[in-house]
């Protein structure tokens, strides 16, 4: 049995949304904590690329 197409997209935008706040906070965090985030650590670490530039395009709140 297969979801209907329109709950699968629902599905993947609700994702994208959970893992867009778990960058936030993380980056929030982060910058908290440290004062900055090391890029060169992350890709290091075993980060993906594209993982560090949705990072990078976060606007960490106050």
């Amino acid at each position: 049995m297969s979801l209907p197409e329109a709950t699968k997209q629902q599905a993947s935008a609700a994702s994208s949304d959970t893992a867009h706040l778990f960058l936030k906070e993380v980056k929030k965090q982060t910058l908290k904590d440290k004062g900055k985030i090391d890029y060169r650590k992350l890709r290091k670490d075993g980060y993906s690329e594209s993982t560090i530039e949705r990072l990078k395009l976060i606007r960490p709140t106050a």
